[in-house]
């Protein structure tokens, strides 16, 4: 059986959440739901339209396509890339530079 929890109540605590009229946070603030929309956990940040992660991505598959302002500087090297991913086809013009 669900059921539904009302809190009616503003600046409310649950455990280490703090409730307030528009929000949900964490005392140390790595957790923050804003009714806004808007949304913080750990090293990840929603804003709007915007998601931003400002740590280390590791994926096992990557779809779409890459620009140069995504990519660090130096970030992919011929070690970080699997023989036969790179080829002719897959190559748009001027994606490689020198």
């Amino acid at each position: 059986m669900i059921e539904k929890i009302n809190i009616v109540s503003n600046n409310s605590n649950v455990g280490v959440l703090q409730i307030t009229e528009n929000s949900i946070k964490s005392s140390n603030g790595n957790i923050a739901l804003q009714s806004n929309g808007n949304a913080k956990i750990g090293a990840l940040s929603i804003d709007g339209n915007n998601a931003r992660f400002d740590d280390t991505i590791r994926a096992d598959r990557i779809e779409e396509t890459l620009t140069g302002s995504q990519i660090y500087s130096n970030a992919i090297t011929g070690g970080h890339i699997d023989s036969r991913t790179i080829w002719d086809e897959n190559i748009r013009k001027d994606a490689v530079g020198i």
